[in-house]
């Protein structure tokens, strides 16, 4: 889960840094410079966001939370008594197939 919040803080950085990649122009240094130093200011806005919302608060993250909570929800079981009362007949049927085996093995 960790890494997968890592990854989206990651994906959200380089949608911002995008902007840099391949710019680079030897006649145009400052048009280049000038996309470097947005993307710069661009990607440091995605942190302050995370560092307001303290990451685990900031709604990217929480939906990933709560997409691994949807994922791995388990739903309570009601019929435990159920569960029980069956368990406890197999539980019977084993023992009195183990008295039979006994009793055939004591007649021998």
């Amino acid at each position: 889960m960790t890494a997968v919040c890592v990854r989206r803080i990651f994906e959200e950085l380089y949608s911002e840094w995008v902007v840099a990649r391949d710019v680079y122009d030897q006649s145009n240094l400052s048009f280049t410079t000038g996309k470097y130093l947005w993307a710069t200011w661009k990607a440091h806005s995605v942190m302050t966001k995370y560092l307001r919302h303290q990451f685990y608060e900031h709604p990217s993250i929480s939906a990933v939370l709560a997409r691994h909570l949807v994922d791995n929800y388990v739903k309570p079981d009601d019929s435990r008594a159920n569960k029980i009362k069956r368990l406890e007949s197999q539980v019977k049927t084993l023992e009195s197939s183990l008295q039979t085996l006994q009793s055939r093995y004591d007649t021998l």
